[in-house]
């Protein structure tokens, strides 16, 4: 009887394991998660440690307030005064932008707006960079080869699934003109992606 019992068993077992093999066992329903586009989460700034705690920074400023590093992201695009570096910064002259203490977001997309004169000044060839402790980072992206007209925005799509506190825009070169001896950006706007 035990061992009628267990062949049984055995029988079950097998027609089981080669049924799910085979697909036929249901399971549960998984639902995938669908990307439905960007959402602005730049924080808009109005010095570069305001508000709270977030933190800007560049490798030079013109002159502060005026052309401080905070004016990138100020949300202003219209004004005359965005960031400008301080003058022959424009190989390797980076700026940066902190979320602050146990704050990070997964950017995927950022926008970059030239100022209103001088495109020559704007980046034409850059590194994005993640950090989470300042020192150590992991390169996002590089473009190279653009150039800007006078007050232009262009996106750039990057394919980053991580949380970063820093991420810090590395201007390899600006364009080339006359004016050519400053860097500068009138704004950049960071996105997340959105998941449905």
């Amino acid at each position: 009887m035990i061992k009628r019992i267990s062949i049984a068993l055995f029988c079950i077992c097998l027609f089981c394991a080669w049924n799910g093999w085979n697909g036929r066992i249901s399971r549960p329903y998984v639902r995938q998660s669908v990307f439905v586009g960007y959402t602005d989460v730049t924080t808009n700034m109005t010095a570069n440690n305001l508000p709270a705690p977030l933190i800007t920074a560049a490798s030079s400023e013109l002159t502060a307030p005026t052309y401080s590093a905070y004016k990138c992201f100020d949300n202003v695009s219209t004004s005359s005064y965005g960031w400008l570096s301080a003058q022959l910064d424009t190989n390797h002259c980076w700026i940066k932008y902190d979320w602050g203490t146990n704050r990070s977001y997964t950017i995927q997309k950022y926008n970059i707006t030239a100022s209103h004169r001088y495109n020559e000044r704007t980046p034409h060839t850059w590194y994005l960079w993640g950090s989470n402790n300042g020192g150590a980072r992991v390169q996002l992206d590089y473009q190279a080869g653009y150039t800007f007209t006078s007050n232009e925005t262009k996106s750039f799509e990057i394919p980053n699934t991580s949380e970063y506190r820093y991420y810090l825009l590395d201007v390899v070169r600006v364009g080339d003109g006359a004016d050519n001896d400053y860097t500068s950006i009138q704004e950049i706007r960071w996105f997340k992606g959105v998941y449905e």
